[in-house]
């Protein structure tokens, strides 16, 4: 299955990852990059979504991400090495504990408080 991850600093906590599924439909799931990093070491998220790592070879090669609930639920296994990298980068981007210094806070408590 052909994966994709997306960050945009401007939703410095969130992370796209977009699955291609074999019949060609696209699957986006919006994951916290936090919930990514902790799944390069060990067991991580509860409810829908959990990653670990998967060993192969005698080493953690791979993260395995369980997407869905009990019985209508996805097994996809990301390159650890590719996702550890991939992740550093973001973290280049904004790094961790700043993630709130890029939200326009003003135009949040707005849209919070703006009666529709």
């Amino acid at each position: 299955m052909e994966a994709t991850f997306g960050y945009d600093p401007d939703d410095p906590w969130a992370v796209r990852a977009c699955f291609r599924e074999p019949l060609g439909r696209l699957v986006a799931w919006d994951l916290s990059r936090e919930l990514l990093r902790s799944g390069t070491y060990g067991l991580s998220g509860e409810g829908e979504v959990r990653l670990w790592p998967l060993r192969s070879g005698g080493r953690h090669e791979y993260v395995r991400m369980r997407l869905g609930r009990d019985g209508a639920c996805a097994l996809v296994d990301v390159d650890r090495a590719d996702l550890r990298s991939w992740l550093r980068e973001t973290y280049d981007v904004v790094p961790d504990g700043y993630e709130a210094d890029r939200i326009d806070w003003k135009t949040e408590r707005a849209r919070l408080f703006t009666e529709e």
